[in-house]
């Protein structure tokens, strides 16, 4: 994650920008599970509030990052845990981009075989991740994530992966808030508003973004994008934050400078400690409940 210093509070962020890369798809993998239904997999958090998962490669564990705002990557790993796979790299290489606008050029390689939970993943496409601040083995971004329909729970420390177009009957998904969302090559973006200010917002949904201050959590603001809102002071909050016209409740924010993506903010660690989130990817649909504290 990049840490970024706003009002002494370290910023940590995981998200890809990408920037003319091979396409990825079903194709980087496969699932070799018969009759598969749904996996339930415990998340731990690192770095005070980063969702992470454990895979197996070759009878080795390593905890990955769960990151929806890395949109370009299915699979990828540190230099460190690079070591320990030694696997074969393709020839093919990717170019992704950090929230500076500094480019990263990574080698690609292909697993034969991983396990998240009892999901048996085969001939996985996975890539280096060199940006030097990932707190743990790597990260599961959303090339592959979007193969499944994805419940995130981080009261329960879990997360579900259903096979596509599969809506669990247990969740009572028609109980929950909808909201729509675009996902392009920059991630899980949502329209918001905040309180009775007019001006439309465009908010990447990433898990892999944590801000805390003095035991509070916040979503990030791009100050230049936000006109007067921080003259006086480096954060907000609004008693309404409004998505399709929903009103969430309160929402922190803090001022935070980054270059990419071309996005007015972020929501992570301040929204999904909040509420449950089952995320449709196909359907461009997220089903959105608050939690019970």
């Amino acid at each position: 994650m990049t840490g970024v210093q706003t009002c002494a509070l370290p910023i940590l962020f995981a998200l890809f920008f990408v920037a003319g890369v091979r396409v990825a798809s079903m194709e980087d993998f496969s699932i070799i599970n018969e009759n598969f239904i749904w996996e339930e997999i415990p998340i731990s958090f690192v770095s005070g509030g980063l969702p992470t998962v454990e895979v197996k490669v070759h009878n080795q564990t390593y905890r990955l990052l769960l990151d929806t705002g890395a949109d370009s990557v299915t699979i990828a790993f540190v230099p460190s845990a690079l070591e320990r796979l030694n696997p074969t790299y393709l020839e093919a290489q990717k170019r992704s981009l950090d929230v500076y606008g500094n480019f990263y050029q990574e080698r690609t390689f292909i697993l034969s075989q991983m396990e998240i939970g009892n999901l048996k993943i085969a001939n996985l496409i996975g890539s280096e991740e060199l940006r030097g601040f990932v707190s743990c083995d790597g990260i599961i971004g959303n090339r592959f994530l979007k193969q499944f329909n994805v419940y995130i729970d981080y009261q329960n420390l879990k997360v579900r992966l259903y096979p596509q177009n599969t809506y669990p009957g247990e969740l009572e998904l028609d109980e929950w808030q909808k909201v729509s969302f675009e996902h392009n090559n920059i991630g899980i973006i949502v329209s918001g508003r905040l309180g009775r200010n007019k001006k439309e917002i465009k908010l990447c949904l990433d898990t892999g973004m944590c801000a805390f201050q003095n035991g509070r959590t916040y979503g990030l603001l791009r100050p230049q994008n936000m006109p007067g809102l921080f003259n006086k002071r480096k954060t907000y909050e609004t008693k309404s934050f409004y998505m399709d016209g929903i009103d969430f409740g309160s929402m922190d924010f803090i001022a935070a400078n980054f270059e990419q993506p071309p996005v007015d903010g972020f929501l992570g660690h301040n929204f999904f400690s909040r509420y449950k989130v089952f995320i449709d990817f196909n359907q461009e649909i997220l089903y959105v409940k608050r939690n019970n504290n």
